[in-house]
């Protein structure tokens, strides 16, 4: 391959994931669930924490906390893809479609539930939304730890596999 074919090759590449990125600067995977029947799986995470701390995350116009909301939900997203490499005889499947929420789920607690599509039909996507669901939790945990230091991670959970 010769050096304008490797140019060539890069900018194609460059090119695909610009159109990858909505115009608030964070990546958005393409949605291609209408395609398939859409074999679902949702996973949520909850995290205790102050209430100031959840009104901030989930309400203000913190950079810092914005960026942390931005980490986790990509951090769950490379968990997801990366499932097969981390749980030992895990199918890898095709992600097809990825969407996570962030909600309050009471007045000191915060949900993030991961909702996965894939159109294999032999397996579930469990797996990959429970990893995603995870992830993201202790990203989120682990930048926001200097706001509150008593932040935990529990109610990790399987919400829905249809296969």
């Amino acid at each position: 391959m010769t050096k304008y074919e490797q140019y060539l090759y890069f900018l194609r590449i460059l090119w695909f994931f610009l159109q990858e990125i909505e115009k608030k600067g964070r990546f958005v995977m393409k949605n291609r669930k209408e395609r398939n029947n859409g074999y679902k799986a949702s996973a949520r995470a909850i995290i205790t924490m102050k209430p100031e701390t959840l009104n901030d995350l989930l309400h203000g116009q913190d950079r810092e906390l914005k960026e942390a909301r931005f980490f986790a939900e990509d951090g769950g997203y490379m968990a997801a893809r990366k499932t097969q490499e981390a749980i030992p005889m895990c199918l890898p499947l095709p992600v097809e479609a990825f969407e996570f929420a962030f909600c309050e789920h009471a007045k000191d607690k915060v949900e993030v539930r991961c909702d996965i599509h894939t159109s294999i039909k032999r397996t579930s996507a469990g797996m990959e939304a429970l990893s995603a669901a995870s992830m993201a939790a202790f990203i989120l945990k682990e930048r926001c730890n200097h706001l509150d230091g008593e932040m935990n991670v529990d109610g990790l959970e399987i919400l829905e596999q249809a296969c």
